[in-house]
C-alpha cells in the first residue's frame, strides 16, 4: 500500500538526509520504499505484512525526524515508546510565542535539558512545535510540565512536580516489574 505525506522542504529535507543517508536508513529498517519530490509530497510504500500498523509507525517516524529528533530515537517508536507533538501557538497568542519557546528552552537549554532528564524523555523545540518521545507515562509526565510552562507556572514548581512524578514513575515501574517476575515464574 502506498501512502502520500506531505512536508515542508525543510522536514523533507532532513528525512532524506545528506546524500540520501537518512532516507537509505529508513527505507532499510523499516522495509519501506521513499519516494520524495521537490514540493515536499512523499509516497511510502510499506512492504511488511501488517500493513496498517505500518503505516501508523512510519508516519509517526517521519514526524519525528523531521522535527528534529535522530534517527535512533525516531526508531524506539517501533519499541515501547511513543512521540507527542505539542503545537505551542495553539496554547498561547502569537506575542507570546518567543517568551513561551525562551521559557520551554531556558538559558542556553538549561530547562529543555532539565525537563529531558526529570521525565526521561527526548524534548526537541522546533519552530512552534515541542515534540517528546519516550515511555508513554514520561511523555505524559513532561507533557504536563510543558503546559505548565505554558500556563506561566514558575520554573522551580514545574521542577519539583517532575521531581515527584520522576520517583513515582519508578516506583510504578518497579511494581510492575515484581508483577511481571510472579506472572511469569
Amino acid at each position: 500500500m502506498v501512502e502520500e505525506i506531505w512536508f515542508s522542504k525543510e522536514e523533507s529535507s532532513r528525512i532524506i538526509g545528506k546524500k540520501g543517508e537518512m532516507k537509505k536508513k529508513l527505507e532499510k529498517a523499516l522495509n519501506i520504499k521513499l519516494n520524495v519530490s521537490e514540493e515536499g509530497k512523499i509516497n511510502v510504500e510499506c512492504f511488511s505484512e501488517n500493513s496498517e500498523i505500518s503505516e501508523y509507525l512510519v508516519r509517526n517516524i517521519l514526524d519525528v525526524i523531521a522535527l528534529g529528533f535522530s534517527l535512533s530515537s525516531a526508531l524506539t517508536l517501533l519499541k515501547e515508546n511513543i512521540f507527542e507533538r505539542i503545537n505551542i501557538k495553539s496554547f498561547v497568542k502569537s506575542s507570546k510565542l518567543d517568551v513561551v519557546k525562551s521559557r520551554i528552552i531556558g538559558t542556553k537549554g538549561k530547562a529543555k535539558r532539565t525537563f529531558s532528564f526529570l521525565s526521561d524523555t527526548e524534548i526537541v523545540v522546533k519552530d512552534n512545535f515541542v515534540g517528546i518521545v519516550g515511555l508513554p507515562l514520561h511523555v505524559e509526565l513532561a507533557s504536563k510540565a510543558i503546559h505548565s510552562i505554558m500556563r506561566g507556572a514558575p520554573h522551580s514548581h514545574v521542577f519539583k512536580f517532575l521531581e515527584k512524578g520522576k520517583i513515582k514513575l519508578k516506583r510504578d515501574e518497579e511494581e510492575i516489574a515484581e508483577l511481571r517476575e510472579k506472572l511469569e515464574s
